[in-house]
């Protein structure tokens, strides 16, 4: 549950970085999407880059933790808690 944990709260701040700027956000859960809708308003290519595979995770953890079964790792789950951290780190000026 850690990771879908993690991808909720990496969703709702992509969302409102996104909605703070343009008044809306895009109708999705898919955390690529919302990266590269934030990415064209504040250039952040280098970060979503390295961190491209975690970000494929989150995104396909959504979709297995609320359809299956499936469960992760506990490394999976420090992975994530690490990249949301980092994530908040990098983007802190913009969050607040």
């Amino acid at each position: 549950m850690v990771l879908f944990f993690v991808e909720q709260s990496l969703q709702l701040y992509l969302k409102y970085l996104i909605y703070k700027r343009i008044g809306d956000y895009p109708k999705t859960y898919n955390l690529k999407i919302l990266f590269d809708n934030l990415n064209r308003l504040i250039n952040k290519s280098e970060f979503i880059s390295e961190n491209e595979e975690i970000i494929d995770l989150l995104t396909t953890s959504y979709i297995e933790s609320r359809y299956t079964m499936m469960e992760y790792s506990k490394k999976s789950a420090e992975i994530s808690l690490k990249f949301l951290d980092k994530f908040k780190e990098k983007f802190n000026n913009e969050i607040n």
